[in-house]
């Protein structure tokens, strides 16, 4: 495979040039950032699979990416080296100490070969550890990872304020609706302006209008902090090529919060095997929590009631219901809907294609009736997403809750 980067490493010998050298230090994401091929550093006395140090020789190179400040100390210079056991050509550079969100692997999958860190042992992660110099043990560590194909996957965020330098390690792949005060942390990623008007669900069905005869295989679509709703949401971009053709990524409204209770997120979530947690809950038609999903929502039952008296619907007719009708969309007669929280999902080309262009333009369209904001519109759009683009075809998800 092409050489894409370097790091230079030396075996059981001391820093070529002791005095002026320092570990490789991590740093948040506010340093200046280095591409591998820049940097040669010294590893003593490693062994697989044991913590190390890295040390640069020089006083002013680091590897840089996105880290909260607060747990730096923690993690600085300790590394794993990891071997793969199906091909020992490839090894993976771990953080012995993992960041939050579960970010622990070093990675170069965007163009301009950037290090960031990354949440899984994959294909944008493994490296090639191989000796150089026998007589010297001499070493070098090759990025043979693969790049971020922006003909595959897009990251679509919708912000307002929210801190997004995680996204720099996606850059390749995102575009970013900002719809707040423009900051010097987008200057690095794909920006697009626009009209602060309702929330997410607005940018999503923008994007969907605007991209629709450009969209790529899958479109993983995302709040700027997913984080407050899901602390396994990176697991899903960095393992896209595992989701499904309609995936549901959110975990709870704010699970930091207790909402949904815990004890029920428990009982309910579900963990796929690279790591990303999420969770359907079962609603009838007038956004209820039906039988094991069940637990009491006042914000939920606020908005019912708040949709039914601007609305002035019957009290046969359900809240869903009504929605749908009024977008015109092509409603399926379900008694049971699933959803998942946040407006946090990934879907493929094909799924958001089943419906004509105009379908989206009806459903921004009602989005903002009630105000610019989209109003008690928006939460019910957040438990439609997954109607919208899957019928009632959730066997797959939710076994558990049957």
């Amino acid at each position: 495979m092409h050489i894409l980067n370097r790091l230079m490493i030396t075996r059981k010998r001391p820093p070529v040039n002791q005095s002026d050298s320092r570990p490789l230090e991590i740093t948040d994401d506010t340093s200046p950032q280095l591409d591998l091929s820049t940097i040669s550093v010294n590893i003593n006395s490693f062994e697989y699979n044991t913590p190390i140090s890295i040390i640069s020789s020089t006083t002013n190179q680091s590897i840089s990416y996105y880290q909260e400040k607060a747990i730096l100390s923690n993690t600085v210079t300790k590394w794993l080296i990891e071997t793969d056991i199906s091909d020992t050509s490839i090894c993976y550079i771990k953080a012995a100490v993992p960041s939050t969100h579960g970010r622990q692997y070093l990675g170069a999958p965007n163009s301009d070969n950037k290090v960031y860190l990354y949440t899984s042992r994959n294909c944008f992660t493994q490296w090639n550890l191989s000796l150089m110099d026998k007589d010297t043990d001499l070493y070098k560590l090759t990025y043979v990872g693969r790049k971020f194909d922006s003909s595959h996957v897009q990251l679509v965020i919708a912000r307002y304020s929210e801190d997004i330098r995680w996204v720099r390690a996606y850059k390749d792949i995102a575009i970013v609706y900002n719809k707040g005060i423009y900051h010097d942390t987008l200057d690095t990623l794909n920006v697009i302006q626009l009209e602060n008007i309702g929330r997410e669900g607005h940018t999503y069905l923008h994007h969907m209008i605007t991209a629709y005869d450009s969209l790529k295989e899958r479109t993983i679509f995302s709040q700027g902090d997913p984080f407050s709703h899901n602390d396994t949401f990176l697991f899903a971009i960095d393992n896209c090529d595992k989701l499904d053709d309609v995936m549901p990524l959110g975990l709870g409204y704010l699970v930091n919060n207790d909402l949904p209770p815990q004890k029920l997120l428990d009982k309910i979530k579900q963990k796929t095997d690279y790591g990303l947690e999420y969770a359907i809950f079962k609603i009838n038609k007038n956004c209820d929590y039906m039988n094991e999903s069940y637990f009491y929502d006042a914000g939920a039952l606020g908005f019912v009631t708040t949709y039914r008296s601007y609305y002035k619907i019957e009290q046969s007719l359900s809240i869903i219901e009504s929605m749908l009708r009024r977008s015109k969309f092509p409603y399926f007669p379900n008694d049971t809907f699933y959803f998942s929280f946040s407006g946090l999902f990934a879907v493929n080309r094909a799924a958001i294609k089943a419906h004509d262009i105009e379908v989206y333009i009806n459903l921004k369209e009602e989005l903002l009736s009630e105000n610019n904001q989209g109003g008690v519109n928006g939460y019910l759009l957040e438990r439609l997403w997954l109607h919208i683009f899957n019928g009632y075809r959730y066997e797959k998800y939710t076994k558990e809750l049957k």
